[in-house]
């Protein structure tokens, strides 16, 4: 049956979405997965492995029982894909445990290809957050965790499917034959109809919908049956691998639906051109800098935690963190650990020194040593030459900008430079609470411009509540400049109760409590703790 008629290149397909996508249409896309898609993760096809075990069946079963199995199934030899369960279920017949166990190990070794990582993408960007699959492993919900900022609600098991529409700003995973830790529908028995669960989930999904099947053969009774009858679908792609045939179900059901076959040569290469349509690319610096931020983040509280381990920890905490430190790989961060579990501020010194002649290219390093020279040292030209080389390799990083703006501030009393750096740190991190604060103080001390003053001190708070200097600068302000001592009060009190050991904050609140509650004893309380 000839299906030329019908068929039509990716590239077609890619101006079909970019036409759907022009026009602001209300359908959505949703995506149906096979296994053919996880053979550029390093998964095999249901009809590999089925070609696999059946090569297999003669070392378990004698020649008559095959003979007879054959039979009883009508097993056609040229398409043993589309036996999958039944050969499966043979194959591992005498233990069918082994069988599952088979599976998570063959599940285990799948990394997303290029295509995964699009079809995250296309998930996470768009108003299309669908994905129906037949397969049991992880390698989309790995892309998304991997590749995007967002959370997937991976809908498993037919007993979560009535949560599955709740998150509708997430994208949805539905394994329509489970997870493969959740008893995966892999036998005749569990593949041949779908749970009244997974159909009322389908309803909505599919509803107007525009629907792309990957990769998928059709072989189960469940979800291609449930395609026939479905009557919601508003258009349907069927993509068809290089030169593959589709079998008769299939073209019949493409031909009800006046859909079209879609002619392709490679997942990852498809996804390529639906990504095109959709205008979703495929992240470059913009997934670098993602990546690049999650690993700064992780580093930076691994090294914050060894600070406060130094600082308040016990000896077992202390030999704990050196322990790790030594059996890692040498890094320009275990460089940093192994400085920050030094006592010795001069031996401090010294291992920087060492570390830096060892890890040159690290602005990390640099960064960090110019703070260590301002703080510690006093060596303020040192310090200032540090920042600078910091910022030469790496001038987009947000820390160094802000860090350079206070030492301008503080240390030079160049105001209008530390302005431009302070500026330069909120273009790159907007949402960052530290350098909202640290501006807004600018503001209030340097400029006087205490209504913009006050707006980055609201933003900063908004951002992190539980900032105490940013709670106990904004109580400040607000004793000073506003004159709103009770509304002070509230954020000095806060800010003490996040950090009761801060020198500052309980001066500041002492001189609130003397000079304006006049309320003497407990003024005393807070000067005596901030001597102490």
């Amino acid at each position: 049956m000839s299906i030329e008629t019908i068929t039509i290149t990716s590239e077609n397909l890619s101006n079909i979405l970019k036409d759907f996508k022009a026009h602001l249409s209300k359908r959505k896309i949703v995506f149906v997965i096979g296994s053919g898609c996880s053979v550029e993760g390093g998964i095999k096809t249901g009809e590999h492995l089925a070609k696999e075990w059946y090569s297999e069946l003669d070392k378990f079963f004698s020649k008559k029982a095959l003979t007879e199995w054959k039979q009883k199934i009508n097993l056609n030899e040229k398409d043993l894909g589309y036996h999958y369960t039944q050969i499966f279920k043979k194959r591992f017949e005498h233990d069918k445990k082994s069988g599952f166990e088979f599976l998570t190990r063959l599940m285990e070794k799948g990394t997303p290809s290029a295509g995964h990582i699009l079809l995250a993408r296309a998930l996470t960007n768009n108003d299309h957050r669908t994905v129906i699959t037949t397969n049991f492993d992880h390698l989309i919900e790995q892309s998304i965790y991997s590749f995007t900022n967002r959370i997937p609600f991976i809908c498993g098991h037919e007993k979560l499917a009535e949560y599955a529409t709740n998150s509708l700003d997430n994208p949805l995973v539905v394994k329509i034959h489970r997870d493969i830790h959740f008893d995966p529908g892999n036998e005749p028995e569990t593949t041949a109809r779908l749970d009244d669960e997974w159909t009322d989930l389908l309803e909505q999904v599919f509803y107007n919908s525009i629907v792309i099947v990957i990769g998928y053969g059709g072989n189960d009774g469940s979800l291609m049956g449930y395609l026939e009858r479905n009557t919601k679908i508003s258009k349907l792609y069927w993509t068809l691998y290089n030169n593959d045939e589709a079998r008769k179900e299939i073209v019949d059901l493409v031909r009800k639906k006046d859909g079209r076959f879609v002619r392709h040569n490679g997942f990852s290469l498809l996804m390529i051109h639906i990504a095109n349509g959709l205008k979703i690319n495929f992240g470059g610096d913009d997934l670098e800098k993602e990546q690049n931020e999650k690993l700064t983040k992780y580093k930076k509280r691994f090294i914050e935690l060894s600070e406060q381990v130094k600082e308040k920890g016990n000896t077992d905490d202390k030999e704990a963190v050196q322990s790790m430190v030594k059996n890692s790989k040498r890094t320009w961060w275990s460089a940093q650990l192994e400085i920050n579990a030094e006592n010795d501020m001069d031996k401090q010194d010294e291992l920087y020194q060492k570390a830096l002649i060892e890890f040159p290219k690290s602005h990390e390093l640099m960064g960090n040593y110019a703070l260590y020279l301002k703080k510690i040292k006093k060596n303020y030209d040192e310090a200032e030459k540090y920042y600078l080389k910091a910022l030469e390799l790496a001038p987009d990083a947000a820390d160094y900008n802000g860090n350079y703006a206070l030492f301008l501030n503080d240390i030079r009393k160049n105001y209008d430079e530390a302005e431009k750096y302070y500026l330069k740190a909120l273009e790159i991190e907007t949402n960052h609470a530290g350098f909202n604060g640290n501006y807004a103080l600018f503001l209030n001390d340097i400029r006087k411009n205490y209504d913009e003053a006050e707006k980055y001190y609201l933003k900063a708070l908004a951002l992190d509540p539980d900032h105490a200097n940013i709670n106990g600068n904004y109580a400040l302000f607000l004793k000073d400049i506003r004159k709103n001592y009770d509304e002070a009060e509230k954020y000095y009190l806060k800010a003490l109760e996040i950090n009761p050991n801060h020198a500052n904050h309980n001066c500041n609140y002492a001189n609130l409590l003397y000079k304006l509650r006049k309320n003497y004893n407990e003024a005393e309380k807070y000067y005596l703790k901030a001597l102490e």
